[in-house]
């Protein structure tokens, strides 16, 4: 039987480990952070709480900031409400130097312009010539513009606050001996775009693109930009870097089973039943629930301009 424990860190270096009544952990593919909440019953103090992990079969998913810890004593028992992002949200609090950074990589733009700590990068990525880096805006934002300038991706968080930009994970799923609780099929059309501009050094807007996906559901969103110089010497990768973020999940499949696989993000699933099929696509979504019913996982898979 899958088993689950939410262990919180305290300031001090102590540590004090839980089961937990119920609770929720997601990871998904265009969220730079993780998130786990739920509840749990202690007396113990929660002010100097800094840490909170969830292990599953003693294994670490998740390690983040105590975001929202809360208790209450209702008839008695001392129910604690909880909320954590893991550390990698704070790669979009904080902003690195403005300027150029030169023949850099995805840990030269991480480590470089941040100490946050348990964060980590995926290994041997390109070097790019260069990454602009406008003022006001984050690291994130800087790994968004490597990660496109560099494999024409979007980055992704894997593990406990790992930063990726390849596509180079290898773990297969196979889910033809699960209890597979619903399975199904989703459209979202709320955020794609339909045509983007970018204006020139004259300040005209003589840079265009335009998404087949909104012309095929007769979606009119326009939007203009000013030239940016994070795009200076490639506008037209600038543009479509917009329109495939603004296609982001708008069609995906997915399913549930009881237990957990400990599955990451581009990780590959498989799965069919009857007319409804995921040949080996990339993890997209991973959202897991626990309660006294027992741990279920939810999979999905996004086909959209990234997949």
């Amino acid at each position: 039987m899958d088993t689950a424990s939410i262990t919180f860190i305290y300031t001090d270096g102590t540590t004090a480990s839980y089961t937990p009544i119920d609770f929720k952990f997601t990871r998904e593919r265009y969220t730079p952070y993780t998130t786990l909440e739920g509840h749990l019953l202690t007396a113990h103090d929660i002010t100097d709480i800094n840490t909170v992990y969830l292990y599953i079969n003693n294994k670490p998913v998740h390690c983040g900031m105590a975001d929202f810890i809360q208790r209450k004593n209702f008839k008695g028992r001392n129910i604690i409400t909880f909320l954590s992002r893991g550390f990698t949200l704070l790669l979009g609090q904080n902003e690195p130097v403005p300027g150029i950074i030169s023949n850099v990589d995805l840990k030269g733009i991480v480590t470089g312009n941040s100490d946050i700590p348990y964060v980590k990068c995926q290994e041997s990525t390109k070097t790019v010539n260069y990454i602009y880096v406008k003022e006001k805006t984050s690291i994130w934002d800087a790994v968004c513009a490597y990660s496109y300038k560099a494999y024409k991706t979007y980055p992704y968080i894997t593990g406990t606050n790992t930063v990726n930009a390849a596509s180079n994970n290898i773990a297969h799923h196979s889910y033809f001996a699960e209890t597979v609780t619903y399975f199904g099929e989703r459209l979202s059309t709320s955020g794609l775009l339909s045509q983007v501009f970018m204006a020139d050094s004259d300040g005209k807007y003589t840079y265009t693109k335009q998404n087949a996906f909104s012309e095929k559901r007769k979606i009119v969103k326009k939007k203009y930009y000013p030239l940016d110089r994070q795009w200076y010497s490639s506008p037209e990768d600038g543009l479509q870097s917009k329109l495939d973020y603004s296609n982001k999940g708008y069609i995906s499949a997915e399913f549930q089973y009881k237990g957990h696989q400990f599955e990451d993000i581009m990780d590959r699933a498989v799965y069919k039943n009857g007319n409804f099929a995921i040949n080996s696509e990339r993890i997209a979504s991973v959202q897991v629930t626990g309660n006294k019913r027992g741990i279920f996982t939810k999979i999905a898979v996004y086909r959209d301009s990234y997949a």
